[in-house]
């Protein structure tokens, strides 16, 4: 049997590792991240200048938005075939 860790408190705040950074710099440094982001991926910095980050937001208790299997991403964003 495998004990689940708990990773979030009741608020949704992550306790440590890539979780807690991603809601703090979506939170508190999105200018950074996006500039990270854009600055690495030049292609969809041509079509895409300015990010808009929905998830995780502490106005929405830090809900993670997950992905639905089948959704189509905009050209930019698709991987290539064959990779996950």
């Amino acid at each position: 049997m495998t004990t689940k860790t708990i990773r979030v408190d009741d608020d949704g705040r992550a306790y440590a590792d890539s979780q807690l950074q991603i809601q703090i710099y979506v939170n508190r440094r999105s200018e950074e991240l996006s500039h990270g982001v854009l600055k690495g991926l030049t292609d969809l910095a041509s079509s895409y200048p300015r990010l808009n980050w929905v998830s995780p937001l502490e106005k929405d208790d830090l809900l993670n938005i997950r992905t639905p299997a089948g959704f189509n991403w905009p050209q930019p964003l698709r991987r290539p075939e064959g990779q996950s």
